[in-house]
């Protein structure tokens, strides 16, 4: 019996415009977050609220703003912030479960959430009569607000899920959601740690883990995006090798990205960010000093020509490799636009995402000139890791739109004679 091969497409899920922006409410929250953090660590803030997850014994919402000053006000924002990303996420998770779906079940959740606003009234009036209560602690007092500050979350979260009935077709979003959730846990939990702890290298990994969750928020707002969901037009015919390639490109480029973002995360931590002070030499040499009498000579100069104190050589030698990483990062950005440009022009949205990753990769250079020539001012040197965070988020979306737009289909093989009728078969048989 004669065949044809057809492409099997799956029913489309349908695009939940709600979900969709709430997606992009969390990444575009964390833009921000990465640049408080980046002002925290310039601003050597880290450690301006001793304290975690209260701060100063207050709960963390209701810490006077009349006492965020001077770099109290960096670490603080920076915590309320990082607690609406985590708000976010959580709405996201109950818009994608849909856990009122069912009416006995949103009933319950409706219960749990007016017992919860009812306990948060309650201790509001308890909280009322300990401030006339002389007997207890000042200490005590503030500790209860805690209490009632739980139940007022918990309010939220119960009215978030009483409102959210519909759930998510796919199960792999679904189930992305929770990802993202569980990691903006652990990296709220990194940067307590960081502070009670008082770890150097926590502070580190609390950065880059920064840099992959933003990736990850980006791309569960692209698959819930409507282009997502509708696109259909893959491209297998001619030009799909160089498609394939651009792929392992742009991946490959993010890793190096984000190989360089996790050194100069390290370099800014360990105070590494002017070990070399010209450029583009190093100390008038092409590369930093190798032995001690080199750098006691490097040291020398830093002292008396630039008014720095004294570096160390692993100081010299992290801030020498990010700028190698610099020009390594520089060239691949560079070979993918030169791929993108001369092999898949007719793909306008690949186009224009390597235009921007070209743009942001210039900016980010200039950034960081700009940063060792203006001697680290905290404002600019925050930006660099602003828009360094930025370029990595647009590689990987980069890459996921490459792969979405080149990915090899599952075909299977039918009889030709139904070939008249399979096209406007509702089981969703189309042809390849």
């Amino acid at each position: 019996m004669e065949t044809i091969s057809h492409q099997l497409a799956a029913p489309s899920p349908s695009f939940r415009r709600t979900q969709f922006w709430c997606a992009v409410a969390v990444t575009i929250s964390v833009f921000p977050l990465i640049w408080l953090g980046g002002l925290v660590t310039s601003h050597k803030a880290g450690m301006s609220v001793p304290d975690w997850p209260n701060s100063f014994g207050y709960n963390m919402f209701l810490f006077p703003p009349s006492k965020w000053i001077g770099g109290i006000f960096y670490e603080h924002t920076h915590r309320l912030l990082g607690t609406l990303s985590g708000l976010l996420s959580i709405a996201l998770v109950m818009l994608a479960w849909g856990p009122a779906r069912k009416p006995g079940t949103r009933y319950k959740i409706g219960v749990f959430t007016i017992a919860m606003f009812l306990l948060v009234a309650a201790g509001l009036g308890v909280k009322l009569y300990l401030a006339t209560a002389s007997q207890l602690t000042y200490e005590f007092k503030k500790s209860f607000s805690n209490v009632y500050m739980l139940f007022a979350c918990l309010g939220v979260v119960g009215l978030l899920a009483w409102i959210c009935r519909k759930r998510e077709e796919r199960r792999w979003v679904r189930w992305l959601t929770i990802v993202q959730l569980a990691a903006i846990v652990i990296q709220g939990t990194l940067g307590g740690l960081r502070v009670t702890e008082v770890n150097t290298m926590l502070a580190v990994i609390h950065g880059c883990f920064a840099q992959a969750f933003f990736c990850m928020t980006a791309f569960t707002a692209l698959a819930m995006s409507r282009w997502w969901i509708e696109f259909r037009d893959r491209w297998n015919g001619a030009g799909a090798a160089a498609g394939r390639l651009a792929v392992r490109l742009a991946g490959m480029a993010a890793v190096l990205i984000f190989i360089q973002l996790a050194a100069g995360a390290t370099m800014r931590h360990y105070d590494a960010g002017l070990a070399i002070p010209d450029l583009p030499l190093a100390f008038g040499k092409v590369l930093p000093p190798t032995t001690e009498a080199g750098l006691d000579e490097a040291n020398s100069l830093r002292i008396w020509t630039y008014h720095l104190p004294p570096a160390t050589m692993t100081q010299v030698w992290l801030h020498f490799s990010h700028r190698v990483g610099a020009i390594v990062v520089t060239l691949a950005i560079g070979f993918l636009g030169f791929h993108v440009f001369k092999n898949l022009r007719s793909r306008r949205l690949i186009v224009m995402l390597a235009a921007l990753l070209c743009l942001l990769i210039a900016v980010q250079f200039t950034l960081g000139v700009l940063t060792v020539y203006w001697s680290k001012p905290a404002d600019v040197a925050s930006l660099h890791v602003a828009v360094g965070a930025t370029t990595l988020m647009i590689t990987t979306l980069t890459a996921a739109v490459i792969a979405r737009q080149f990915a090899r289909s599952k075909t299977a093989v039918v009889p030709a004679t139904t070939r008249a009728t399979t096209a406007d078969s509702p089981t969703g048989w189309v042809t390849a």
